[in-house]
């Protein structure tokens, strides 16, 4: 007979070669959230707690899929953000913890979104741009991606979470989701016309070729290369289409925020100064690296 206790010990003894003792147990927790609805301590204060047969065979075929190397969040289907469960699969990047930082940030400096257009670019699992909704009740969001998978997610997340947020607090409105390759250029001039944006917002790939040997192999193995990373030869491609997105988009006195490569900093930094851009601000995440960059647009 399985119970709550028992299964957290079998799923340390299983991971831990992989993940350590720590992770692997806060992985079985996880495992029993999303299988049995159990609360993080119910292993602690029910351990014996008995799981039913169907809720064993699902949680044993998980444990499975964990034991080949496929990312928790792809496993159960679901990654936190902001206090917000959002859908991911894979073809679409897992949301990180680092990138909730951007989105304070952008909540702290604005507080109301009441007058607010905010395009999130490279939405991904839309993250961001849900997240930006919801903090800031009556901001117009738009979101893009040029995959179709990512679009079709991040609209399934959209709904969802925009609709549950509506019962706690009013405004809230749905992002405009659409397609567009940030490297061509292409976007559809229907949604928005140009000079009418207070913030663009982008978690663009920024990890450099060479460093896939550093990666680990879940992350390597599943998610999204076209996601994650650019050539040595142009590291900041992104960044580069990303200032003319906002000279195009922004009003005067726009702000564009970006995560970026932690080694790269200061070089995108002086990017965006090179192309006259005002303010620009790079910023540490919690674990003390630089992380993330703010700049202004003011036209001439």
């Amino acid at each position: 007979m399985r119970t709550y206790g028992t299964f957290i010990a079998d799923v340390k003894l299983l991971l831990s070669p992989l993940y350590g003792i720590e992770e692997a147990k806060a992985i079985g927790i996880r495992l029993l959230e999303s299988v049995c609805g159990a609360s993080v301590w119910e292993h602690i204060v029910e351990p014996e707690r008995v799981i039913d047969q169907v809720s064993s065979e699902s949680l044993d075929k998980m444990v499975k899929e964990l034991l080949r190397g496929r990312p928790l969040q792809y496993v159960t289907g679901v990654q936190q953000f902001m206090g917000r469960d959002f859908k991911v699969s894979e073809g679409v990047l897992i949301p990180r913890p680092e990138t909730e930082e951007l989105v304070l940030w952008i909540k702290d400096e604005y507080r109301s979104g009441s007058t607010l257009k905010i395009l999130d670019a490279a939405t991904g699992s839309g993250c961001i741009g849900v997240s930006l909704a919801c903090e800031l009740p009556g901001a117009e969001v738009y979101m893009t991606d040029i995959s179709s998978k990512a679009l079709k997610i991040s609209k399934e997340n959209s709904e969802r979470i925009c609709s549950e947020e509506r019962l706690k607090r009013a405004n809230v409105k749905n992002p405009v989701i659409f397609r567009a390759d940030l490297l061509t250029g292409a976007l559809s001039q229907t949604i928005f016309s140009g000079g009418t944006l207070d913030i663009i917002v982008s978690n663009p790939p920024y990890v450099l070729e060479s460093e896939k040997s550093l990666m680990r192999s879940n992350v390597l193995d599943y998610e999204p290369h076209e996601a994650l990373f650019v050539p040595d030869s142009d590291p900041l491609l992104y960044y580069k289409a990303l200032a003319s997105w906002a000279k195009d988009l922004l009003k005067d006195g726009g702000a564009l925020y970006m995560e970026l490569n932690e080694a790269k900093g200061l070089e995108t930094a002086e990017l965006f100064m090179e192309r006259e851009f005002c303010d620009v601000e790079l910023r540490n995440d919690l674990n003390g690296k630089v992380r993330m960059l703010r700049c202004i647009y003011r036209e001439n």
